[in-house]
């Protein structure tokens, strides 16, 4: 099945989550975000941001990146966290669709195990990228190769 959707753990976009929250602000996007995101959704790619964490809503209007997203899903709406695929699988469903139509950016292991448990392919960035469940891996978002996932 062709994706259709596509669902970024948080640290598939930001640097770091630092705290307070107040003091986000666009620099702890990650290099590419902003260009990847807004090349999908000009192809009308299905977006969503998954998040055991909590107040996604904020955090994502704080870094400037509210406005791309098709759904949000954070840790006041799931009882599981990774590796569980509890966040992925309500994304999938708050966006329409079959886990099997999405694809997950992911930066940390844990997520990886929780995409690929629930039947999502995905693709492996920073920290993760050499994580051999991956279907796609890459060091860096600027350097993904958007035809090649969207098949």
């Amino acid at each position: 099945m062709a994706v259709q959707g596509i669902i970024f753990g948080l640290d598939g976009v930001m640097v770091s989550m630092r705290e307070p929250l107040g003091k986000l602000s666009p620099d702890d996007i990650l290099p590419g975000v902003m260009a990847l995101l807004a090349r999908l959704k000009s192809r009308r790619v299905k977006l969503a941001v998954a998040s055991s964490g909590k107040d996604m809503q904020f955090v994502l209007k704080r870094i400037g990146l509210e406005h791309f997203f098709d759904a949000v899903v954070d840790g006041s709406g799931i009882r599981e966290g990774e590796p569980d695929p509890e966040v992925y699988l309500e994304a999938a469903n708050k966006l329409g669709l079959l886990p099997e139509g999405c694809l997950v950016v992911e930066a940390g292991d844990a997520g990886v195990e929780a995409a690929v448990a629930g039947g999502m392919k995905v693709l492996a960035v920073g920290s993760a990228w050499e994580n051999p469940k991956a279907d796609y891996r890459s060091r860096a978002l600027r350097s993904v190769d958007l035809d090649l996932i969207l098949k």
